[in-house]
Parts: structure tokens; sequence; C-alpha cells
């Protein structure tokens, strides 16, 4: 019948299952390049076990791999295809090829330079063996250009919208799929859309259905969703059903390393790297491949082996707010990419891989422990079923054109577990927080857990299995005695079918949970309110009252009343904990609580410890003061555990966590490679799509779809991007750009005022000291700043401005400056205003100056011309009054203190001198006293070190 469906069934030609004549075409199509992938697969798996038979070696061990030689010069090799050769070199080859020995970390002198000629700063970079790469030695600034300086990605051709019809129709969906539009919105959108004929763009979507087929078609660009269904059995005779969604992994990591855009950004093989400073190479790390776990899988690899290495994230999430929806989500990411793009917004950013069920709650059952384990065993078949193929390839490796016409093994790993510890417990398979030895990673007893001195055996996976294999020979009461004394579960861990994957190395520190939300939010805040309240009952008001009083800074939260902040983020826990000391030092004393000060001497060494695990680059200095910070808090919490009545528990698993973490940082680089924040936040998508996106029902179908949609929208937005970053360059060039701009080299001003003379100035600020001989501070600066730089004085005289001279005030600086903490450029935003958002701002500098750096308050931004120049000044505040002896109390709460200098005493600076911004908080106690906070960034918490404080006297 014209226009109706037809109910017409047929068989697949490939897979034989029955579809509706009207879908067979596509699907057809798509099981043909399924079937042909799998054949493929198992040629090549019957080859490459051939040639493992051949070589009488394990597949676990191999070290060596024959080479893929591409016939007849032909560059038409499918990837995953094998090509063996025939020739007898091939043998030869393998018995003779040896694999080298990795250098002794310890190895710190350069190879290819001597120390005489090595400039200072310099950088060394050590490849693994297998790469080929010779060390390669380099000056400071060609180094950091491989990081300030983004290369240029190939700039993609052609229609890059489609299938959508027209650009126009491609914004019109990607803004209906973040705006969560329903149909009904959609067609209301459409409508208007072709009512008004802007001529911009063409759309040519009539209505939701037209839109919803066009996405159908986009979604065939990258690989599906598929459901598989696992069968765990409960009892012998309760056998059960779940389904597991999953994006196939492997195909996922092969749209990346197909894609042009991204290819140049893959990095393959470890590094150690080092820099060169007082005759000395110190080494440092910041990316995974930096780390010491990278260089040992590879190690283990054919040298023609490359690693593939997963950072997992698993986790459940509450989908409705009383928590009747859950999800419980599998995010992978590629550690071969830099963070920034793995942890950006585009492509090659964490996906969704997969889709776990969640085992309902039964009250009957709930606490048993035949129970608990077999949800366990839910966790794990499903991990299988997402990861098999992973599994497989990381025994065979997989061929893959790296560089062109040269075939290398990929062999995909584990690298990194980014989870809270109750997931940390399910993936190492351990018995939890109250087990007898609760840390998925060592063997520390329950009792020890606060001690953060000692060493514990490492838990690894082949001990792991040996015990379960003994376990499972014994009785039933000694095998449970053997397993608690070692808080194992009697379960095959899922991942022991992967190779080079861990679990107990791959877990990695956790800041979000046991720093941030755990240790402070849950324990050192919660006393600090204890010991508030035992000195009186308004103190927590008054805290708070002087936190509220603390000035703004960009990117810190501001809070309204602190300590009453009961459910937040790690941010805004990690943002209270860098303030509560400068709100409270006035306040807990050792007078007025011995047992409150002692507290506020361990959130001192908490805030040290924040400071040293959220570097971005850590060297071995660092690290080793890390460390030697982790064993001054565990001193001084286990005197305050000791020496006080409270009954708070600080023996706890997560405050144990710690103690791993520097060993985290030297095999798998810095703690944001795998801090959960990054993971958490892609919750919200999930969230939104729940409450926005769906019916409520089949949720896991409809929010993978949607998952589905958001991956291809986001490869057409990246293509869209780049051409328009490029025509727009080109644009740019063809201009010819004669507008005054207020960039000043590495400092921009903004928020530009009226030209005011200098009398209309004074005029204004009559009653402000700062301004009583500005004319004259202002001639006396320009006359000696002219003569310091050989400038030429207007025409030959000194200058003597009149009060008709014009200045341009300014109300923001964006200063950028090479940061201390990884060498990155970063930028402070600083505000210089009488009204920001209805409050005065005035905010801080660090000055450089020839005798000492000195920190200062802006008071006036500016630029006056003289001879068609302009030159950006600042009236400044000096903040550089000496306070007198250390005293005591700055010394145990490391508070750097400095002294204002009078209003009358302002000084006028190029803002060329300013090396950044600086927090600057009220003491509380003393009038034009202040506090510089350092753990407001990396940078100034290393800075000060180099500026402040002997161990002197103190009073």
């Amino acid at each position: 019948m014209p226009g109706g469906k037809s109910n017409e069934v047929v068989n697949c030609q490939y897979c034989k299952g029955k579809f509706n004549i009207r879908g067979i075409h596509r699907h057809e199509k798509s099981c043909k390049t399924q079937k042909e992938r799998e054949a493929r697969d198992l040629e090549y798996e019957h080859a490459v076990a051939a040639q493992w038979a051949q070589q009488d070696i394990r597949r676990d061990d191999a070290q060596i791999l024959p080479p893929l030689i591409i016939r007849g010069g032909s560059s038409t090799l499918h990837q995953g295809e094998v090509v063996v050769s025939q020739s007898q070199d091939v043998g030869v080859e393998q018995e003779d090829t040896q694999i080298p020995t990795p250098s002794d970390p310890t190895d710190t002198q350069p190879t290819t330079s001597t120390k005489s000629n090595l400039e200072e700063d310099s950088i060394r970079i050590d490849f693994h063996p297998h790469s080929g790469k010779p060390t390669k030695i380099m000056t400071f600034e060609e180094y950091s250009q491989t990081f300030n300086n983004d290369s240029s990605p190939p700039i993609p051709e052609g229609n890059v919208f489609r299938p959508f019809c027209t650009r126009g129709d491609f914004e019109f969906a990607d803004l209906a799929l973040n705006a969560s539009l329903s149909n009904d919105q959609i067609d209301a959108f459409l409508k208007l859309f072709h009512d008004v004929k802007s001529g911009l763009c063409d759309i040519t979507f009539k209505d939701h259905v037209d839109l919803s087929k066009t996405w159908e078609h986009a979604a065939n660009l990258k690989t599906h969703w598929v459901k598989e269904d696992i069968h765990p059995e409960y009892t012998d005779t309760d056998i059960r059903t779940y389904e597991v969604w999953h994006h196939p992994i492997w195909d996922w990591t092969l749209d990346l390393l197909s894609d042009p855009i991204l290819q140049s950004e893959f990095v393959w093989d470890a590094q150690r790297l080092f820099k060169y400073n007082d005759n000395h190479w110190t080494r440092f790390y910041d990316e995974p491949w930096t780390g010491d776990r990278w260089w040992e899988m590879q190690t283990t690899l054919p040298p023609n082996g490359k690693p593939v290495c997963y950072i997992l994230y698993i986790d459940k999430s509450r989908l409705s707010s009383f928590g009747t929806a859950k999800a419980y989500p599998v995010i992978a990411r590629l550690a071969n990419l830099r963070i920034k793009i793995r942890n950006g917004r585009g492509i090659g950013r964490g996906q969704f891989i997969g889709w776990f069920p969640i085992v309902s709650e039964d009250a009957n059952e709930e606490g048993k422990p035949h129970w608990t384990n077999f949800k366990r065993i839910v966790w794990h078949s499903s991990f299988m079923v997402v990861f098999q193929i992973i599994a497989k390839y990381s025994k065979l490796g997989y061929p893959w054109e790296l560089i062109q016409r040269i075939i290398s093994y990929l062999f995909p790993m584990i690298l990194i577990f980014s989870a809270d510890f109750e997931e940390q417990c399910t993936v190492a398979l351990t018995r939890g927080a109250t087990s007898n030895f609760p840390c998925p990673i060592c063997l520390v007893p329950a009792e020890m857990l606060m001690n953060l001195l000692q060493d514990y055996p490492i838990r690894t996976a082949l001990s792991a299995e040996a015990i379960i294999k003994q376990a499972r020979i014994l009785t039933q009461d000694s095998a449970e005695k053997l397993l608690k004394s070692y808080g194992l579960r009697d379960i095959d861990n899922g991942l022991w079918a992967l190779c080079r994957s861990d679990p107990h190395a791959a877990l990695s520190f956790d800041r979000l949970h046991a720093h941030e939300s755990g240790l402070f939010a849950d324990h050192i805040l919660k006393e600090i309110k204890v010991r508030l309240n035992e000195i009186g009952n308004r103190e927590i008001g008054r805290v708070n009252e002087q936190l509220r009083a603390l000035p703004r800074w960009s990117g810190l939260n501001h809070f309204e009343s602190a300590l009453s902040v009961s459910f937040a983020d790690g941010t805004k826990w990690e943002d209270i904990s860098k303030i509560l000391l400068f709100g409270c030092h006035n306040i807990i004393t050792e007078r007025t609580s011995p047992e409150g000060y002692l507290l506020l001497k361990c959130l001192r060494s908490y805030l040290n410890l924040t400071m040293y695990l959220s570097l971005k680059l850590q060297t071995e200095d660092t690290i080793a003061s890390g460390e030697q910070e982790l064993l001054q808090y565990s001193t001084l919490i286990q005197l305050y555990a000791a020496d006080t009545d409270t009954t708070k528990n600080w023996n706890f698993p997560k405050n144990h966590t710690h103690k791993h973490a520097f060993a985290d940082i030297r095999a798998k680089g810095v703690t944001r490679n795998y801090n959960t924040k990054p993971n958490e936040q892609m919750h919200g998508s999930l969230k939104k799509s729940y409450r926005l996106r769906t019916n409520f029902k089949d949720i896991e179908k409809q929010i993978t779809q949607i998952d589905h949609y958001f991956l291809v929208a986001a490869t057409i937005r990246q293509d869209l991007e780049l051409q328009d970053s490029y025509n727009d360059l080109l644009r740019h060039r063809k201009a010819e750009d004669s507008e005054l701009t207020d960039q000043f080299q590495r400092i921009h001003i903004g928020s530009k005022e009226k030209p005011i003379t200098l009398q209309g100035l004074l005029e204004s600020h009559q009653n402000d000291a700062a301004f009583a001989t500005f004319r004259a501070l202002l001639s006396a600066f320009l006359n000696d700043f002219f003569m310091q730089y050989d400038i030429p004085l207007p025409n030959g005289n000194r200058i003597m401005l009149k009060p008709e001279q014009k200045i341009v005030e300014y109300h923001l600086l964006k200063i950028f400056y090479e940061s201390y903490e990884d060498w990155h450029l970063k930028c402070d935003v600083l505000r210089c205003s009488p009204k920001f958002h209805n409050e005065e701002r005035y905010d801080h500098i660090l000055v450089d100056s020839a005798e000492r750096n000195f920190f200062a308050r802006l008071i006036l931004v500016f630029t006056i011309k003289l001879d068609n120049n302009d030159y950006p000044l600042a009236l400044i505040q000096p903040l550089d009054r000496s306070t007198g002896v250390m005293r005591r109390k700055d010394k145990d709460l490391g508070l750097y203190r400095i002294g204002a200098q009078p209003r009358s005493k302002a000084e006028i600076i190029s803002i060329h001198s300013i090396i950044r911004g600086a927090y600057i908080v009220p003491d509380f106690e003393k009038d034009r006293e202040f506090l510089v906070v350092d753990t407001i960034d990396g940078d100034m918490f290393l800075r000060l070190q180099d500026m402040y404080y002997d161990d002197s006297d103190s009073t």
C-alpha cells in the first residue's frame, strides 16, 4: 500500500537473522563489514599463533614479533591484516634480535654532550631503547616551544558537515542536541528559521523526524553501541541475566588512531626527562609516558611493539534526585594523548565506552558474603564483555601502520585505573574498609592505616592469583582464613585476562575523594568546627565573617558562609581548605585551644601536601619534599589523635592511600593524569540526558544513543572549527591591522576609560594621600625611566608634566608569565577598579626589583603618551615594610607576613615590572599587616619558598 510500512521479513545473507525488508540493506552492509573484520582478525590470530609455536615461547612472555613486510612496495595494506614474508631472513633476524637493556633510571649523565658545553636549564630526553631514538638534548627555550606553540593540524577539505545537507542543518542539529529540545520545540524552532529568511545559511530540516533521520545517518560515522547479556550464577539453580552495553573500545581506539588531526599527537615510546641545573641532571615527570611503569611495560614488548595505554574510570552515578535511577558508566581515555587533549572537549577526550548493570538491592540477601561476592562477579563479568577484545590483542598485538609503510604491533594495556576507594576495592577484589587488610595496593594492617611512616608489601596480580588458587584446594574454613589474612575474595579478577594490566599497579591515588572531599572535608574541617565551638559558640560565625571579608581572586570561589557548607563538590572543598587557615589563625591559638592549635599545624601540613600532590610537573626534588611533608603530616596527625580526647577515628583507608601517592607519580606521572574529577564531571551529561532526553524507560538504550550522537557531533564540530580557523587566518593575513592595540608584550590591559587630565585625576582623588604628589612623582619616574633605557627625552629637555597632560586609565590587566610549576605560560587576570560587580577591587601584584622582589597593591593602571609613544604604568602601594623578627606562630603555620607602606609612599612602576598577580589577605590582628596566600597555585607555592624566610629565631 503506497505510503504504508511493509511487514515483509527477509533473512540476512551473512548472519541469517530475520529483519524487516525496509531495514535489511543497512543491516547487511554493517553485518558484512563486521564479518570481514572478524575473518581478518581470525586469520591474523592463527598466523601469529603459528609463529609463536615455531618460536616455542609463551605468548604472554614473548619479546619479539616477526617483522611485517609490505609486498611489492604496495602501500595499500589494510590495518589489521598480516602479510608475513616467506624469506628465510626473517627467522635469522628473529634469532639474532636482542632486546636492549633499559638504561638505569639513576644514570643521569648525558650521552651526547659534555657538561662543559651544556647551558643551564638544558633539557635531556632519554627515549626507550625500543624506540630506536638517540638521547636528545635541547635548550630550555627549544623544549618550551613543544608545549607553548602547538603545531598546525591538517585542514579538513570539502563539506565536513556531511551527512547533514548544509552547515546550517548541522549547526541547528548540534544546538538541538545540546539544548535538549523536545520534539515540539524542534518543530517550533524550524518553523521560525524558515519564516526568517536571513540568507546567512540554509536550513533544510522540515521537522524533528527529518532531523532524527539525519542523526541516524550521521551515527554511521562512528561505531555504534551494542548490547550483550551475561549470565552469572547466584546459586546452582539461580542463573541470572544482566545487560551490558558497550561502545566497542578497540573500534573507538582505531577511530582515534585514524583521525588525521590526532595522528601526530600520539606518543608511543616511554621517555625519561631531565633538566640540567647546578651541574646536575634532575629528572622530572608530567605525562604518563614519563613515568617508570610505561618504560617497564614497553620493555616487555617486542622491539616493534608499541603500548596503547588506557586510563579507565568506572563508578556508579545517581541520575535522578532521589537516587531511584542510577547509571554505572565506564569512561576511557587514551594515555598516549597529551592531557590537554584527553581531558579536553574535542576528539580524543574521555569517552563513555561501557554501561555496567546494577544488581538490584535485596533486603533478604544484603550483607551476606555470598551476595557481596555475587555483585563483584557481575562487575568482573561485565568488565570482560567490554574488554575481551583488548585481552586478545594484549597478548597477540595488533599490526598498525604508525609511520608510512612501517608496521608496528599495538599492545593495549590498562595503565591507570582512576576510581574512589570503594570502587578500587571492587577492581582489586579486596574486602573493603572493614577488612583486616583494607588497602587494595599494599598489605597494611587495618590498625596501622594512620601511620604513614612504615612500608608494607605491595600487592600484585600474580600473588593474588596464587593465593586464590591455594585457597581453592583447602577446606572451606581454611580457605576463608587464608583469604581473610590477605583481605581477598575468592573471585577471578577480570583484569587477569589482560597482559600488563595488573589491577593493583593500575589503581592510582584519588585526590578528589581521598584528599579534598575525604581527608579535609570529612575529617580536618569537622574537627576545626569542634575546636571553634569549644572556644565559644560564636566563633564559627566569626570565622565565617573573616572568610567573607577576604578579597576575591579569579578562579577562587568566594563564600558567604564557608563553615556552614554541608555539601559541595571537590573544587569548593579545595577552595575552602586554601583559605580556612587565614580565617581562623587569630581565633584558634595556643592560648585559646592548644589542641586546636595543633590541629592548625596539621592543616598547614595538609595544605603543603596538597600543593606537592597537585603540581602539574614534578621533579625528583619536589617529590622528595612532598615525601618529607607526608612524614611530617603523619607525625602531626598521630600526635593530634594521641593528645586529644576526640572521638574522630583517623585510622581510615583514605588517609592511608596518601602513602602511595608519590610512588604513583614516579610510576604514572603527575596526579592530574588519574584525578577522578574530570571523569565525575562527565556524569553531568548523563544526568542531563536522563532528565531531558529520555522517557525514563529503557534508559540505557536511549542514553547510549544520545552519547553516540554527541561523539559524532564532536567529530564534525572539530573539522568545522579547523576550517573556520584556517579561513579566519587567511582573512587576517589579508587585512591591514592598523588599529591601536592595548597589548604590551606579555601584559595586556583593558577596560579602558576616557582620557583624563592630570588635573582632573588629582581633583577626583584629592582625599587620597597616594595622589598628593602624583604629577611630580610621575615626572620624576619618567625622567629616570627614559635615562635608564636610553630613550631620548622629548625635545631633549627633562620632562615636566603640565596639569593638562592627559592619561588613559584601565581597570583590567592580564599578566602572562612562565610558571615555576610546569614552565608553561600562565595568565593572571587582575582588577584595578573602584567598582567591579558593585564592589571596590584593587588586586595585588609581585614586582620585579633590582634589590629584592616585593609585593604591592594596585592603585591606578594607566598609559601616558609622549612623542606618539604610549607608556603603560601603574601607581602602587608597596607592601615591603618590615614586620620584625619572624613570629613562632608564623613559622608553625607557614604564614608569609608582609607590611604595607603608608599610602603617602605610593610609587610608580612600569607594568613590565609586574611578575604576576598575588592573592594577599588581611592579618585580622594588626592593621597594615597582611598574609600572602601561597596555596593559591603551584607557582606561588614554589616561588615563595625561594623568596622567603630562613629558619631564623622566632618570637
